[in-house]
């Protein structure tokens, strides 16, 4: 619904520039890794879902080793498609950090609009003895840290889900012990990609 409000120019979608860069990037790399799949599904007679699999996998550079083109047509068309896939993977990680930054000055705006936040600064004032700007400067820097802080330790909690929850998932469904489907989602997680481990379904 975002994307259709962008692409119509609704003032009223409320949307910053951030979180329009953010919907472009993630609608464009979609819309290539579908039409590379549809590509390498004809080219090398994979199925769907492989030809996704090896789509991502080539875009995030982890390069399990499992799939890759056997047709001269595929590899010659792979030397500009994962140019062209990888750049959209980077645009949209620099797309989405530039929104968790947004976020993160948000989030301060938020805090120093409080009236908590200018009681603090007169108790500062009161026992350090110090004029207002001094007192709202200390006051505006430990906020940026309390923010900060808060937003790391919830990058981390997700970072940890996903490798913990991610090894749940696949112990579910293949036939991996938990501790091999710990290490394959840490290999895949920092794009390291032996190949030993790769999902067969």
């Amino acid at each position: 619904m975002l994307t259709i409000d962008w692409w119509k120019g609704f003032p009223s979608a409320g949307l910053t520039a951030t979180l329009k860069g953010l919907i472009i990037s993630s609608f464009v790399m979609t819309t290539i890794i579908i039409i590379g799949a549809a590509i390498y599904q004809a080219l090398e007679d994979w199925s769907f879902d492989q030809a996704v699999n090896f789509c991502i996998v080539s875009f995030a550079t982890i390069g399990y080793g499992n799939l890759s083109p056997k047709t001269d047509a595929g590899r010659i068309i792979f030397f500009f498609y994962a140019l062209l896939g990888i750049s959209s993977i980077g645009f949209f990680v620099v797309s989405l950090r530039n929104a968790v930054i947004e976020q993160f000055q948000w989030r301060l705006v938020d805090q120093f609009s409080k009236p908590a936040h200018l009681t603090r600064v007169q108790t500062r004032m009161s026992a350090k003895d110090i004029s207002f700007p001094v007192a709202r400067l200390e006051e505006e820097q430990r906020v940026k840290v309390l923010v900060k802080r808060k937003m790391i330790v919830r990058m981390m909690f997700i970072w940890v889900v996903m490798w913990f929850g991610g090894a749940g998932i696949f112990c579910a469904l293949s036939t991996w012990t938990y501790l091999e489907s710990l290490y394959f989602c840490f290999v895949t997680l920092t794009t390291i990609g032996f190949g030993d481990y790769v999902p067969e379904s």
